[in-house]
């Protein structure tokens, strides 16, 4: 192990606040559809220690009754419970979701918020403080 107190932070930091160490999203579009995929790993204590994986698709499963998805990653306990409870644009509710989540946690977030919406069109910034480059091939 390269940085144990790394380690020790991250491990500890995920078992107080939901158990995922590490979290992928990934989108591709095939036939102008577009396809999204989230994995989680989550890390539990013990001996031996464990890495569960979840994993999220849309198309598929995972595709809400409007037929989208909503992927977020990090720290999200606010940004979660809001989610659950609130109605209304996506768009708007992931952008409140996360700026709740900066007051909650302003030593492990905060701003820039990128919010990125991908549908049928293509990808567009819906929050966009990073200047991320919209790149598609």
């Amino acid at each position: 192990m390269e940085d144990k107190a790394a380690f020790d932070w991250t491990t500890k930091e995920s078992l107080t606040d939901g158990p995922t160490v590490l979290a992928v999203v990934l989108a591709e579009f095939r036939d102008r559809v577009p396809y999204v995929g989230g994995f989680g790993f989550d890390f539990v204590d013990g001996q031996p220690p464990i890495v569960n994986t979840t994993v999220l698709e849309c198309p598929g499963k995972d595709c809400g009754s409007t037929g989208g998805l909503m992927v977020y990653a990090g720290k999200t306990r606010e940004a979660s419970k809001f989610i659950t409870h609130s109605s209304g644009p996506a768009e708007e509710r992931m952008r409140k979701a996360v700026e709740l989540e900066v007051l909650a946690e302003p030593a492990t977030a905060g701003p820039p918020i990128v919010v990125l919406r991908i549908d049928q069109n293509g990808p567009v910034w819906v929050a966009n403080e990073s200047s991320c480059p919209n790149v598609v091939p």
